[in-house]
């Protein structure tokens, strides 16, 4: 009965741990923003198209193999305003807005929707959305790319917003969006704890 009841408990560490690796996104999910971790989109009080988000760390996509060979995630996604920021010159969007993500330049194996719309290049646009948005774009950093440097480690996007609408607002600044396909120190961390008790466990 002993050696039943300690079996489970072991179980459920390595299960917890390993996902924690596995999907590192879902962990991140939420931490990074009140909307939910996503990129908030508003405009200035002069009229151009701004973001609120923190863009010094990069996004962690999670290992997949099948369909999709590499790294992949769709967080976080692009949601609008809701509520004015004087302070801070952040204005919700205007009725007419028609939103628009617009790609400046992408590091080789890194693509934007690669089922659907294969958002690899400069130049290449996404409809985000009206001034209710709220989308995600899928990434995958693709390891069965010719050009894939297995040797990197962060691949950057840089990006603009447009506004195509009869709300006509100006471009955005250009931001930089780094993705990464190392786990997160936290997740890592976590992991090795989950190991040590198991083998502490197994050698009692």
């Amino acid at each position: 009965m002993e050696k039943r009841s300690m079996k489970r408990p072991l179980n459920w560490i390595i299960a917890c741990t390993l996902a924690l690796i596995i999907f590192p996104v879902a962990a991140r999910a939420g931490a990074e923003h009140v909307h939910d971790g996503d990129i908030v989109v508003g405009r200035t009080g002069a009229g151009a198209l701004s973001v609120e988000y923190d863009f010094t760390e990069p996004t962690v996509l999670a290992p997949v193999n099948g369909l999709l060979t590499g790294w992949a995630g769709d967080e976080p996604g692009f949601d609008h305003l809701e509520t004015d920021e004087p302070a801070e010159d952040f204005y919700i969007l205007g009725s007419g807005a028609n939103i628009v993500f617009e790609i400046v330049s992408i590091d080789p194996a890194l693509v934007g929707n690669p089922l659907t719309d294969a958002l690899d290049a400069p130049g290449e646009q996404l409809v985000l959305g009206d001034e209710t948005l709220h989308r995600h774009i899928d990434w995958l950093i693709d390891s069965t790319d010719p050009a894939f440097n297995p040797a990197q480690t962060v691949w950057e996007v840089q990006f603009r917003l447009l506004d195509t609408g009869s709300t006509q607002y100006d471009a955005s600044a250009v931001y930089t969006w780094g993705l990464t396909n190392v786990p997160e120190p936290g997740a890592a961390s976590l992991l090795l704890a989950g190991v040590v008790l198991v083998v502490r466990r197994r050698r009692r």
